[in-house]
């Protein structure tokens, strides 16, 4: 019996969505004599995707930091994973896939959301979810959840993360239509965005000052029982964050809304394991 669901790694997630998008990089004769193309051949494949999930402990946390490992340098490379996506009906796995890129966002009157990207140096294969996938541990809401900063005193209604590997998709040698591996192209980069509450213009100041230092960044991810015990599930904390860029905009007399966009440094002794 198949089950929908998404595998990493031999251990069902439970997600919210997931999707594939394989580019196969067709190659076309260019033409001289003719108005069409002429020849179409079969050219290098990459096969991507993403899944989307509520943040939980055990599971998501896992491939955020071993995104966060390799920026810091305390592992060499992304670690290789087979990846399995499906339905009732079948459903495709991916070996040799590389989990690249993670976006966790938390806004008000919702839950802690997360994004995963990979990418895959290996053709597709006919398989199948096996077990029931299980979506019993808890999440964060932001009702209990806390965001701080060094703008001591403000007040936010949403934050967004993203790290990024990025990796290599024009890595192919002679004779294979697969990327020969997951090699990193890039220097990885942590940034993201805050949402500043609409009254909270000592915040936007940041952006249009002389010093768009924030210095550090602190989430606290937590969740509330059915008798409305508070608890943390996860911190994330984020230093050395630097201000990029911000926008303020209002209409009428509706809020007057302000975000701040932001990158932080990551190195050896910095942003190792944002999520604890």
């Amino acid at each position: 019996m198949a089950y929908r669901g998404v595998s990493i790694g031999g251990t069902n997630i439970p997600v919210t969505g997931a999707s594939i998008n394989p580019t196969r990089n067709l190659i076309t004769e260019q033409s001289f004599g003719s108005a069409g193309e002429a020849k179409i051949y079969d050219g290098g494949v990459v096969n991507t995707g993403s899944f989307d999930a509520a943040y939980r402990v055990g599971t998501i946390d896992t491939y955020v930091n071993s995104i966060m490992n390799v920026m810091a340098g305390t592992v060499a490379s992304l670690p290789y994973l087979t990846v399995v996506i499906g339905d009732e009906t079948g459903g495709i796995s991916f070996a040799s896939t590389a989990i690249n890129s993670f976006d966790l966002s938390l806004n008000v009157k919702d839950y802690a959301k997360v994004k995963l990207g990979f990418v895959s140096c290996a053709a597709g294969t006919s398989s199948s979810i096996s077990t029931v996938t299980a979506y019993t541990a808890d999440i964060p809401v932001a009702s209990t959840s806390q965001i701080t900063c060094s703008a001591a005193g403000v007040k936010f209604s949403g934050i967004t993360i993203r790290g990024e590997i990025p990796i290599d998709q024009d890595y192919y040698v002679i004779g294979n239509k697969q990327l020969y591996g997951i090699l990193q192209s890039g220097n990885g980069s942590l940034s993201g965005s805050l949402t500043l509450a609409s009254s909270e213009w000592a915040g936007l100041l940041k952006a249009v000052g002389d010093c768009g230092n924030i210095g550090t960044i602190t989430l606290t991810l937590n969740t509330a029982s059915a008798t409305c015990v508070e608890s943390t599930l996860a911190t994330v904390t984020i230093d050395n964050v630097k201000i990029e860029s911000g926008s303020a905009s209002g209409s009428g007399r509706a809020r007057f809304d302000k975000t701040i966009n932001w990158r932080a440094e990551v190195n050896s002794t910095t942003n190792n394991n944002i999520i604890s």
